[in-house]
């Protein structure tokens, strides 16, 4: 009982918040400074609650009317809230941020070492990218959004990198290496997380992938930390040396660099083979094609083809899913095959080409890193798999087009990469 006082008290400083912050913007404070400032002020309650709560139903309860407060600041039904939607873009930020708090809540079961590090990192790494890149930003590259700078990305690293060593070095028994090489890993997984997050949708993900680095690294020895760091580190680098023979504005960018960083982490090194390789054919083949050069494509590119294999890994390391290999190599088989029907001239391949087109993807892409690994029938159901998605995206991509055809075709590119992955893990799982 004694715990559900402590609601009210919590509301109360979130209404002040909110009050503070309309008050600075109606003196001349920006409105990004004024957002950010309900984002620590609320995050500040937030590490109070291992020391006032033990079970979740008062936590749950202060969250949901944290929830119906926003909302009804949203319909203006309250005289506060103008400095949280001062802002220019559309966000869902306040929202994401109180789900992640719940959700931390529950999976650490109100442990300290599990629940306030990613607290901390959401209060404040994400502050100090905006108001460093509000102040000081030089350098800007296009995300999915508009804008970001890499100042603002290269604090979100520091200080991220920051709290997670003091947290490990405060309830942690490793040794200051394994600390560092964890923090660091982290935080550059967190910065592109950031990079490519829109609608405020970093307050969700990017706690919640701080609880699960912690999770899954935090026993892990310090060899193994430096393999990850180093796949991490020669992405990256990959990414930046062939961004410009590529559509992907940085954005996009970040998001294939942790894509790939993904599959590794779940499946190991097997499981990178077939991205990189569809990079590669996919940078070269586009450097080709003059005729795309004024297209940008950004992290629902990234999505559309990678999103259905990082699926695959993830089931792999949650349940051992074996078959979810076989079906990772197809779907990216599929997205070459569409990728380089996208590359014909006009969208549309001669009949020899094609057969190039499938025996390339076919063979590249999938069989020659799965020798070994899947049956040779299987390998073989690969050919007429990336057949049948260059076919299918060809017929698709004569249809008229429509607003928001981009959109459809990226829609396209991902149901093509599911079918195909789900057929090839049937087929693993009959023989």
């Amino acid at each position: 009982m004694l715990e559900l006082l402590w609601v009210p008290l919590l509301w109360f400083l979130l209404l002040a918040a909110l009050a503070l912050s309309d008050a600075l913007l109606r003196k001349g404070w920006k409105a990004e400074s004024c957002r950010k400032l309900i984002h620590v002020g609320l995050g500040l309650p937030v590490l109070f609650f291992p020391l006032l709560f033990r079970r979740p139903e008062p936590v749950l309860l202060l969250l949901g009317g944290c929830a119906l407060l926003f909302a009804a600041l949203r319909r203006g039904q309250l005289p506060l809230g103008n400095s949280l939607h001062a802002v220019e873009r559309s966000s869902l930020g306040e929202y994401a941020y109180l789900i992640a708090v719940g959700l931390l809540w529950l999976f650490s079961s109100g442990r300290a070492s599990l629940f306030l590090p990613p607290v901390l990192v959401l209060m404040v790494s994400d502050a100090a990218a905006a108001l460093v890149g509000k102040r000081w930003g030089r350098l800007s590259y296009r995300t999915t959004e508009g804008r970001k700078s890499w100042e603002g990305s290269l604090a979100f690293w520091a200080s991220a990198f920051l709290l997670i060593v003091a947290a490990l070095r405060f309830w942690d028994q490793g040794t200051v290496l394994e600390h560092v090489l964890l923090a660091a890993i982290a935080a550059g997984i967190l910065m592109l997380m950031e990079g490519v997050s829109w609608q405020g949708l970093d307050n969700l993900f990017i706690p919640l992938a701080v609880q699960a680095l912690l999770l899954v690294y935090q026993d892990m020895a310090a060899e193994a930390l430096l393999q990850r760091g180093l796949v991490l580190v020669l992405l990256g680098l990959l990414l930046q040396l062939l961004q410009k023979q590529t559509l992907l504005n940085p954005g996009g960018a970040q998001g294939a660099v942790l894509a790939g960083y993904m599959a590794f982490a779940f499946g190991g090194l097997r499981w990178l083979w077939a991205p990189l390789v569809f990079f590669m054919i996919y940078a070269f083949t586009t450097r080709k094609a003059a005729n795309l050069r004024n297209q940008q494509q950004g992290i629902f590119a990234v999505l559309a083809v990678a999103g259905v294999p990082v699926a695959w890994a993830a089931l792999y390391w949650l349940y051992g899913l074996e078959a979810g290999f076989a079906a990772a190599q197809a779907a990216y088989v599929a997205q070459c095959a569409c990728t380089l029907e996208a590359r014909c001239p006009e969208g549309r391949c001669p009949r020899i080409w094609r057969g190039q087109l499938v025996l390339l993807s076919s063979g590249i892409v999938g069989i020659l890193p799965a020798i070994g690994r899947l049956s040779f029938g299987l390998l073989l159901a690969f050919i007429p798999v990336a057949w049948c998605s260059a076919e299918l995206f060809f017929r698709w991509q004569l249809r008229k087009p429509s607003p928001g055809s981009e959109d459809q075709r990226w829609q396209r590119h991902a149901w093509i990469g599911f079918g195909a992955s789900s057929l090839a893990w049937a087929l693993a799982r009959m023989g």
